[in-house]
């Protein structure tokens, strides 16, 4: 798997089907009576997603400063890109104008790109609207952070949890089945 993520790579045709269902299931549900269009984007980010996460979810390689002052903090997988405000716009504009569910998932895969982060830098950066400097967030990349560090992150934040994880596997570090890499 890469570390480079490249929309234009065509989705198996089982995965392109369940995105499409998705995404019907979301403009259905935002029609309903009383379900605006953030709780409908809410059944993608709080229910399905994390039944796709390792078939669209990618890491781009990029980790917080802080997350890397203590890797045994509580780290999340930052959507960058504002993920839930922008799927609650387009479920928004997709109501009210032509429906396009091969858009919706281009959109969605660019959405899910993530950096490590710490859970409060996530906060921070939401509040910021996704402005790393207003944040207060330094980013390092991946091959810069010292191998130790990396194999913690890999085990605890990458491992299992994003599509292109074997791309950032540590030596010696543990995979979530027990065993034990032999490097990337």
């Amino acid at each position: 798997m890469s570390r480079e993520l490249d929309l234009s790579t065509p989705l198996p045709d089982d995965l392109n089907e369940r995105l499409r269902s998705l995404y019907d299931e979301m403009l259905w549900l935002a029609g309903r009576p009383g379900i605006t269009p953030s709780m409908a984007r809410a059944w993608y980010t709080h229910i399905v997603s994390n039944r796709l996460a390792r078939q669209i979810r990618f890491f781009t390689g990029e980790v917080s400063r802080s997350a890397l002052a203590d890797p045994r903090q509580r780290l999340t997988l930052e959507h960058f890109k504002r993920l839930q405000t922008r799927l609650t716009a387009l479920v928004e504009g997709d109501l009210a104008g032509p429906r396009d569910a091969e858009a919706f998932i281009r959109v969605l895969r660019d959405l899910e790109q993530v950096r490590i982060t710490t859970l409060s830098e996530n906060y921070a950066a939401m509040k910021a609207n996704g402005d790393y400097d207003v944040a207060g967030i330094d980013l390092v990349q991946w091959d810069e952070i010292p191998e130790d560090v990396r194999r913690v992150l890999w085990e605890r934040v990458l491992n299992g949890k994003v599509m292109n994880y074997e791309a950032y596997a540590v030596p010696g570090a543990r995979s979530r089945s027990g065993r034990q890499n032999t490097g990337a």
